[in-house]
């Protein structure tokens, strides 16, 4: 735990160490609760440590705002601490459930540099890379050609493939 009263000084302390977590007060001086996770959920390298506010108050629009800034948790004061550690338990083993599901340990099949968690989500990609790989030549080659061979619309189809491989139907036909 690191208490740190400068608020200007968070954003480099969480670049530089191991944090799980962040719970900060929603008014602060020089930059608010909701502006400071508005910018830690913005930098990639940061985005995923979990943000707590609490306020003095449950303001429908502070907590809409808070919400909307990328915050994990909106807390009114006063909460008794049982209550926050729990709830704070409770989202810290969310994103470590997060974090397993979004890791390669996780995947069950692997195929390249992808890796499924089903057997349905590799043939999948199987049945993508098969397409593309026999039309290649074809100066036509689009991701509604290869949407509408596997019966699907080009945004049932470009999210599934984002859900499987994070990467756009564009970024794997030119790979």
């Amino acid at each position: 735990i690191v208490a740190i009263t400068d608020s200007e000084r968070v954003v480099d302390m969480l670049h530089t160490g191991k944090y799980d977590l962040l719970i900060s007060k929603t008014n602060m001086p020089v930059i608010s609760g909701i502006g400071l996770t508005r910018t830690i959920k913005a930098e990639t390298a940061i985005s995923h440590i979990p943000c707590v506010l609490l306020a003095s108050a449950n303001r429908g629009e502070e907590r809409n705002a808070a919400l909307e800034a990328g915050a994990d948790l909106y807390v009114a004061k006063p909460i008794e601490q049982d209550d926050l550690m729990k709830e704070i338990a409770v989202l810290l083993q969310y994103k470590k459930v997060q974090a397993y599901l979004n890791s390669r340990e996780h995947k069950a099949f692997e195929l390249g540099d992808e890796y499924f968690a089903t057997d349905e989500e590799k043939s999948f990609y199987e049945k993508v890379i098969a397409f593309i790989e026999n039309n290649v030549k074809d100066t036509e080659l689009s991701v509604e050609m290869i949407s509408e061979s596997l019966g699907c619309t080009t945004q049932e189809f470009y999210t599934r493939l984002k859900g499987i491989t994070k990467k756009t139907p564009n970024e794997i036909i030119r790979a």
